[in-house]
Parts: C-alpha cells; structure tokens; sequence
C-alpha cells in the first residue's frame, strides 16, 4: 500500500471507532432518558441543591448560635411591640398613682419669645 491509501485506511479506522463508541454513548443516554424522564432529573437536581442549602445554613447557624439567637430575639421583640408598649403603658400609668389608667397630667412650659403668642401686643389703633 502506498502511503496515502494506508493513511485513508487509518482515518476511516478510526472514524468507525469514534462513531461506534458514540452510537454506544448515544444508545445508553436514550435508555437513561426511558428510565427517569427529564422532569424527574430535574426534580432530583433541585433536591439535591436543596439538601445542600440546606445543610451548609445548619452548618452556619451551628457555628453563629449567639447571632442566631440574638436574632430570634429582636425578630420576637418586634412582632410583640404593641402588647409589650401597651403593658408598659399601663404599668407607668399605675406607678404615677392615677389608678384610673390614665396618664399624669403634663404641664406645658411657656417659652418667653418674641413670637410668643401668649405675650400680649399693643394693638394698632385704625
């Protein structure tokens, strides 16, 4: 054979190999997709994300526990805010002695200024 014959027998050689092992690879994929359709995989990825997610959060909490807590704890302060301002509300207004709930009896101060109009002006005569 001259050279480039066996050079042509070669390269289809190795042509009928590659495209043997891909028609193998392509056979086995088809099966693949017959056993687990492609939503199933997807399915299947997204759990395994999740799971991931998931343990490394744990794993990050377990590590920050003060944080964590202390978040919990301003997280818990805030949804409780209104009872909480309330009960102290009620509980200044009995330790002012009012009884009655209400609370003490606050006194205006009187600033002295010009503007002030509690100081009385002289009225242009017309």
């Amino acid at each position: 054979m001259t050279n480039p014959a066996r050079r042509l027998a070669e390269d289809r050689a190795t042509r009928e190999a590659a495209l043997a092992i891909f028609n193998t690879n392509l056979t086995q994929v088809r099966n693949d997709l017959e056993a687990r359709g492609i939503g199933g995989r997807i399915v299947d990825k997204a759990g395994e994300e999740v799971r991931a997610t998931l343990s490394e959060a744990l794993a990050i909490a377990d590590d920050n526990k003060g944080v964590v807590a202390a978040t919990l704890a301003a997280l818990t302060l805030w949804l409780l805010r209104n009872p909480l301002i309330e009960g102290l509300q009620s509980l200044l207004a009995e330790t002012n002695g009012s009884g009655e709930g209400e609370p003490a009896e606050v006194q205006e101060a009187v600033v002295v200024s010009p503007t002030n109009p509690r100081r009385k002006r002289k009225e242009p005569v017309a």
